[in-house]
């Protein structure tokens, strides 16, 4: 019988790509607890009190200049810290040809990733659990995928099948449909969850005349699907539990007040960006374990056994802040640039994900991930990241073309309101170009009653 040694590469969703992701999705007060509690477990990491120019002082005190002392310490160091830690970035799985050792536990406080971690575990093969948890990472603030399936598929290298059974238990979790890409495809799963079938009126409905219920045309929908309306109704009733933010209820600890992340000030023409991390404490590896690793001779293979396997985690941990930090520092200067105008004049303009992504060489589930919970503070007021974020029509983004919508409205004539198509027609006017639908969609997000609901005297 003949051996042969084979070299075979294996995909390894490695620690390092999740703890990324699951630190660039918490709030800077969030990453400070979560912080000192990993320095309160992991004991080779120590906040760093002293400024950069103190630990300078002190080494002049001994007569040494510092630089100097830094090169000889650097050369007799026996043990370099950057070989236990490989590069690895945001954007792909790293290929590795073996595993690596993973304790990190989910950071506190628990995230609505975190948990729903822990739900799917029982649900899936041990193996399936990292390629489950990174699309989990991969989740808009709403719980809805910003890949598409072709693309997960590509970066994760396994086969339809398996991804399929995994976004299967993925939209099983309560209320159903997270993880789904569209909120059709998300609503058609919390029906199946609660036991609507393929051929029920509700489950049709949704999944054959999704537009017309959107629109509210319940006739067209009695008249396609030839049921009486009042069946219809019926129906539609029913579909009044489903869930648009299927994600929303795992948000188990809301932000009782905000506190931004970033601070913008105007000097003159000049638009400054401060990132607001006084609070966050400044790690760095406890003396003990440096010199562990730096004389290893000196200990027993079990301690510096030990002191590799903490440090390695705490260097994942460290770089995995300050990668953060540099995502952060990019798509809020990206955002400072194109939303001058708004900074200096109020006016917002149409500005997407997917183009902030492209120009910065970023996927866009990552910039979607990074504005989750994020405000920046401005001169007339706090915004969250993601308004800024919007699609555009013409020149206009929809925020202002909604603005105006509530405008008009607020300034016509009470005994004579406008109309849904007059709006329309003002609009066009003003050179913003938008269909009836989408100003009866804005008004309802407005919540703002219709114009026969409007007039005044009317009940």
């Amino acid at each position: 019988m003949k051996q042969e040694l084979k070299l075979q590469q294996k995909l390894i969703l490695t620690p390092q790509l999740l703890l990324n992701l699951k630190l660039l999705a918490l709030p800077t007060l969030e990453l400070e607890q979560v912080l000192r509690e990993e320095i309160e477990k992991n004991p080779c990491l120590e906040e760093s009190l002293e400024s950069e120019e103190a630990l300078e002082e002190e080494e002049k005190t001994k007569g040494e200049d510092p630089s100097l002392r830094h090169e000889a310490r650097r050369k007799d160091e026996e043990f370099d810290y950057t070989d236990l830690l490989p590069e690895e970035g945001y954007y792909s799985p790293t290929i590795r040809t073996e595993e690596e050792p993973s304790d990190f536990s989910p950071p506190a406080p628990e995230s609505p990733i975190d948990a729903i971690i822990g739900l799917i575990r029982a649900e899936l093969p041990k193996e399936d659990h990292p390629y489950a948890e990174y699309i989990l990472q991969s989740l808009d603030e709403d719980g809805f995928l910003t890949m598409t399936r072709e693309e997960i598929l590509q970066n994760l290298e396994i086969d339809e099948d398996k991804l399929k059974k995994i976004l299967q238990v993925i939209k099983s979790i309560e209320p159903g449909g997270i993880g789904a890409f569209t909120k059709q495809e998300a609503f058609l799963a919390q029906l199946e969850k609660r036991g609507f079938s393929s051929d029920s009126l509700e489950y049709r409905i949704i999944e054959n005349f999704y537009e017309p219920w959107l629109k509210m045309d319940y006739k067209t929908i009695a008249k396609e699907i030839k049921k009486e309306l009042k069946e219809v109704e019926k129906a539609l009733t029913n579909l009044k539990i489903l869930e648009p933010r299927p994600l929303r209820q795992y948000y188990s600890n809301p932000l009782t007040y905000i506190e931004p992340d970033f601070e913008i000030k105007i000097e003159g023409d000049q638009i400054n960006i401060f990132f607001r991390d006084e609070y966050l404490p400044s790690l760095r590896i406890a003396s003990y374990y440096r010199d562990v690793l730096n004389n290893p001779n000196s200990y027993t293979a079990e301690e510096v056994a030990f002191a590799k396997e903490k440090v390695r985690n705490a260097l994942k941990f460290i770089k995995a802040i300050s990668a953060r930090k540099k995502m952060l520092n990019k798509i809020v200067c990206y955002i400072t640039e194109k939303q001058a105008q708004f900074f200096r004049s109020g006016s917002l303009l149409p500005l997407t994900i997917k183009d902030c992504a492209k120009d910065l060489g970023i996927h866009p589930s990552i910039i979607s991930r990074a504005i989750v919970r994020k405000y920046l503070s401005t001169p007339t007021g706090i915004f969250p990241l993601r308004y800024f974020f919007s699609s555009g029509i013409g020149e206009k983004s929809k925020v202002s073309v909604k603005e105006r919508v509530k405008q008009l409205i607020e300034n016509e004539d009470p005994s004579s309101p406008l109309t849904d198509d007059e709006i329309v027609s003002r609009l066009k006017e003003e050179g913003v170009n938008i269909a009836r639908r989408t100003v009866v969609k804005y008004r309802e997000e407005l919540k703002i009653l219709s114009s026969r609901k409007r007039k005044k005297g009317t009940i």
